[in-house]
């Protein structure tokens, strides 16, 4: 049977000849990561970023935007769903780390063991394993994971975690199995494998360019 991290490598290393290396991401920093993340809960990347960017271009500072309150948050925040908890959400995050830190940033987290980081973030209201997570790895550079419903479900299709695990559960899963220097581009490459090939329905299995890996495939 094949080792894990060459059967890792394997996968990178092929879905990097049908993908590309060094996708294309988003340069945020830690505290905008968190508040699109927020926004992004139960919603879709097509409403999430332009809300987002719309935000941001109202209230060009964390100041700005809490002076407005939360009825002129709401009203900017509404397309992206669940309104009221996410609006709520934001401003509590924003208050709690003024209130902690003296300002916005949360670039202290990177003095900090990754799982503690982590800790420290899941303990903001309407922060998750998943939204820590991506704060941490795209906000910070931390090496870690992201597990969004891509990940999930590629993951265990290809055996990597076990069918019964829920998302939250794979963050520290996948955290133990995979190296360092896999994680990040192995996060980038399952999303863009799900969202293509690897689908929730109708997987395209014969197009597969891990299809002879793959122990789920239908070829």
């Amino acid at each position: 049977m094949i080792k894990r991290q060459q059967f890792i490598s394997e996968i990178i290393y092929l879905l990097e000849e049908e993908y590309g290396k060094n996708l294309p991401t988003r340069s945020y920093t830690a505290t905008e990561e968190l508040v699109s993340c927020i926004l992004s809960q139960n919603s879709n990347d097509k409403i999430t970023f332009p809300t987002f960017d719309k935000l941001r271009k109202e209230y060009p500072t964390w100041d700005n935007l809490l002076s407005a309150g939360y009825e002129k948050i709401y009203s900017i925040v509404k397309p992206v769903g669940l309104a009221p908890q996410k609006t709520a959400n934001i401003i509590k995050c924003l208050q709690i780390i003024k209130t902690q830190t003296g300002d916005y940033e949360l670039d202290f987290l990177k003095n900090m063991e990754p799982l503690h980081a982590r800790r420290w973030l899941e303990n903001l209201p309407g922060v998750g394993p998943k939204t820590a997570t991506i704060v941490l790895t795209f906000g910070l550079g931390f090496d870690l994971i992201p597990v969004d419903t891509h990940i999930h479900r590629v993951s265990k299709r290809l055996h990597l975690i076990p069918q019964t695990m829920d998302a939250n559960k794979a963050h520290d899963y996948l955290l133990e199995i995979i190296p360092d220097r896999y994680r990040f581009p192995l996060h980038q490459l399952l999303i863009v494998h799900g969202r293509n090939t690897c689908t929730a329905r109708n997987p395209k299995c014969k197009e597969c360019p891990i299809k002879e890996l793959c122990p789920s495939t239908t070829v």
